[in-house]
């Protein structure tokens, strides 16, 4: 696994370990992690990895792949600078043996959607980020296809928690407080989201990558839909702020749609699977 110690790749390590898997997780720096269980760690950073070394724990493995710089920074240049490093270290696990690819998408491959999306729409990425996810995602089908590897693309919408790393705006709202200051302006928030915990989503990505014959396209969220006002309003108390949200202070962005929302039909199906295998 790569990524093992990033925002979303540490609850994905813990959640496979305590499911009993063997675990070797790939990371830059091994002082930011504490893994219990069956993790072995590879401490490289991931372009200067020499995967012959590896080979016996690639053959007939899965790999999920969740590595991927400025993640945050939509319109970094890293993005597609990475692309082709991102492709010849898959390639290079597929041609020592690799059973299965996990990646990692966003819903910024998709660009502007409205209400709920399905695993089939059309792409139409507006950022560096999105057009380098979905670059990905079409390279690596076609390697899988072309070498007869199963491949699962993981496709995440709004991600919530670790909230001080996740430059959103509730990160905003912690910053804003710890500061002092009195109100944080806002727009009305009535945009809809599937606003999925970080921890939840790691604990989503060890199941169903761990499950054999699950391909494709695969939608995760938590299948709960809020306006962006009602969980701002919620985040509020959970975290016990007293700085006042002054929701409608800004207009809507011309052009903002009612809102996105994954269909997670076939996630819920694959996880139930799970729970009774």
């Amino acid at each position: 696994m790569t990524g093992s110690a990033g925002y979303i790749g540490r609850y994905v390590v813990t959640t496979l370990a305590e499911q009993g898997h063997e675990v070797f997780a790939v990371l830059r720096d091994s002082s930011k992690v504490n893994f219990t269980g069956d993790v072995v760690i590879i401490e490289s950073d991931l372009w200067q990895l020499d995967m012959e070394k590896y080979a016996s724990i690639v053959h007939g493995a899965t790999l999920i792949h969740l590595a991927w710089q400025d993640g945050f920074v939509h319109t970094s240049d890293a993005h597609m600078g990475h692309l082709s490093d991102h492709f010849n270290f898959v390639r290079s696990c597929i041609n020592l043996g690799l059973k299965k690819v996990v990646g990692l998408g966003t819903m910024h491959e998709l660009g502007p959607q409205t209400g709920l999306v399905g695993e089939d729409a059309v792409p139409n990425p507006q950022n560096q980020y999105g057009i380098a996810k979905n670059a990905l995602r079409l390279s690596l089908a076609e390697l899988c296809e072309r070498n007869g590897v199963e491949y699962l693309w993981l496709r995440c919408y709004y991600i919530l928690g670790d909230d001080t790393r996740n430059h959103s705006v509730f990160t905003k709202m912690l910053q804003l407080d710890a500061a002092g200051e009195k109100t944080m302006p806002l727009t009305l928030g009535t945009t809809k989201f599937d606003f999925i915990d970080v921890e939840e989503l790691g604990r989503k990505i060890a199941i169903v990558s761990a499950i054999n014959d699950s391909t494709g396209v695969l939608n995760i969220g938590s299948g709960k839909v809020m306006t962006l006002r009602e969980r701002l309003e919620q985040f509020h108390i959970e975290h016990n702020l007293t700085i006042a949200l002054d929701f409608g202070a800004f207009p809507e962005r011309q052009g903002i749609s009612e809102g996105c929302w994954p269909d997670i039909q076939r996630l819920t199906r694959i996880s139930a699977t799970s729970l009774e295998s």
